[in-house]
């Protein structure tokens, strides 16, 4: 148990429905700091890399409609694969490449939150799943990093302040 939560999923029915609304009030919280990150980045201090904001806002706006979907639906219904923990998880890591990918790639300051994805899948899934969370947050790295290295997709450098 960890802070109450079944390390397995699935093992408590009581747990799980509190690890599944803790997974979508940490969601609701990424949400809101990227959406500031992008408002403070863009606007503000014009640090964004040019024609990557509407991908970006894009990106939130699927995060916050998926969130929504979970919010609405609940743990018991809905898709069963996309609102799993693994599931969750899947869709963060994605969005999480999608915005290193669209703001800096590489050089992007928060690459290394892939590694609180993983940390969450170890607590609270199995072995297993936690294993495939961490072999597609390296994929998802990888594909970032070498698509945008070998010229297959566009890297966005992140402006430096007074850069044109």
């Amino acid at each position: 148990m960890f802070l109450g939560w079944p390390v397995i999923e699935g093992s408590d029915p009581e747990s799980s429905e509190a690890v599944f609304w803790w997974l979508v009030r940490l969601r609701w919280v990424a949400v809101l700091g990227v959406a500031l990150v992008l408002l403070l980045a863009g606007p503000v201090f014009d640090g964004l890399p040019a024609g990557s904001a509407s991908g970006l806002w894009i990106t939130v706006a699927g995060l916050l409609a998926y969130n929504t979907m979970l919010a609405l639906f609940g743990p018991h219904r809905g898709w069963p694969w996309l609102t799993r923990f693994a599931g969750q998880i899947a869709v963060d890591c994605a969005a999480l490449a999608t915005f290193v990918h669209l703001a800096g790639g590489i050089d992007n300051p928060f690459l290394p939150l892939f590694v609180l994805h993983v940390v969450n899948a170890n607590i609270i899934l199995s072995g297993r799943a936690a294993l495939s969370v961490l072999g597609l947050a390296i994929a998802l790295v990888a594909a970032v990093v070498l698509g945008e290295g070998s010229g297959i997709v566009a890297h966005h450098c992140l402006r430096q302040p007074g850069e044109l």
